[in-house]
């Protein structure tokens, strides 16, 4: 299994909605952020996985390949 994980979250943030290569957080103070995927300039990058996590943490984004269980939480 390959996870996408995202530790973005603060202590009363909430994701809003994830679609396509954004990530919609609410902040806890109402602000609103948009996370972005992104690609290196004129090069094509796509990212087949099976599980995205997002979680607490200070901005940290991070690709398991051939992970397991363990690696969900």
């Amino acid at each position: 299994m390959d996870i996408i994980k995202f530790k973005i979250l603060q202590d009363g943030d909430s994701v809003e909605r994830v679609e396509n290569n954004e990530v919609h957080v609410r902040r806890k103070n109402g602000d609103y952020v948009v996370y972005k995927l992104k690609t290196e300039e004129n090069e094509i990058v796509m990212y087949s996985f099976d599980a995205l996590i997002i979680t607490k943490g200070h901005g940290i984004f991070k690709v398991i390949q051939d992970a397991d269980l363990d690696d969900l939480k």
